[in-house]
């Protein structure tokens, strides 16, 4: 007479992601993917040669000097066959990096 309840939990690809916590640099290349697939939607793939930072993220990693995070990038970009570009006006503090 008594039920047994059975609950089946299985974890998909997507539950995986949402259980690690992100770090800074992984969100911002989530981010900067996310807004380069949406490009590629339009334009040819070959026809993007370069992604490059918006002044204002150069200018925060510039000021709290966290290179770290230009090195990640120009890694992940330079392994989708991408250059990695930063726009500044600071280039003296910038080319530190």
């Amino acid at each position: 007479m008594g039920s047994d309840l059975v609950v089946t939990f299985s974890l998909s690809k997507d539950t995986i992601l949402t259980m690690i916590p992100p770090t800074l640099i992984s969100t911002i290349k989530l981010f900067l993917d996310t807004e380069l697939r949406e490009r590629v939607k339009v334009l040819p793939r070959s026809n993007i040669k370069a992604v490059l930072l918006h002044k204002v993220l150069t200018e925060l990693i510039t000021a709290f000097s966290i290179s770290n995070i230009v090195k990640a990038l120009a890694k992940h970009f330079e392994g989708k066959n991408i250059g990695l570009g930063l726009e500044t006006r600071n280039i003296l503090h910038t080319m530190k990096f």
